[in-house]
């Protein structure tokens, strides 16, 4: 069984700027595992464990998704958190510009891959940066990221989706490209 997800990667110059809100965020008020530059991505479709015999037929529906869209920028801005229970626990980076279209392909990739995996929520679309296992100063910590609210990172043009597997070892999740299906 193979831990797949469909994805937007983002270019390299926007992965610097994330990798120095992650270093300015630090561990002071938190511990927090931060995602690897060559991680940052923005997530179409959680599929799960999946039997390797269904890759060439999800390979078929990203392939027509794909052709479904044309390319289309996005600008990745803002700094959030999901708060669980009463914990942060994951901090992001979401999407202004583009942010329809990004939904709309979510969308469709959702809806035709459901019967490997319903979706768990609707689209929304995010960069996870960082995972909170532990808040020493939750006040310092909200104050901190609040800084970040209405950051402005840059844009990207969207021309592809990717197929991933994700390969969990001790030192955290190792990213392999199955396939690429372009945009239009």
């Amino acid at each position: 069984m193979s831990r797949l997800f469909a994805a937007v990667d983002i270019p390299s110059s926007l992965r610097e700027k994330i990798v120095d809100i992650q270093k300015d965020i630090g561990q002071k008020n938190a511990e927090i595992k931060f995602v690897e530059p060559q991680n940052l991505h923005y997530t179409i479709k959680f599929l799960g464990k999946v039997d390797p015999q269904k890759l060439e037929e999800i390979k078929n529906i990203l392939f027509a998704v794909g052709e479904n869209f044309q390319k289309f920028t996005v600008s990745v801005r803002n700094l959030g958190y999901f708060v669980y229970g009463n914990q942060i626990k994951v901090l992001w980076i979401g999407m202004g510009e583009g942010k329809d279209e990004f939904v709309k392909v979510a969308e469709v990739a959702d809806k035709r891959l459901s019967y490997i995996r319903e979706g768990d929520f609707g689209p929304s679309p995010h960069l996870t940066i960082g995972r909170v296992e532990f808040v020493k100063d939750k006040e310092n910590l909200v104050g901190q990221l609040k800084r970040f609210n209405n950051i402005e990172l840059g844009s990207f043009v969207v021309e592809e989706i990717k197929l991933k597997e994700s390969v969990l070892n001790r030192s955290g999740p190792v990213y392999k490209d199955l396939g690429v299906f372009k945009l239009g």
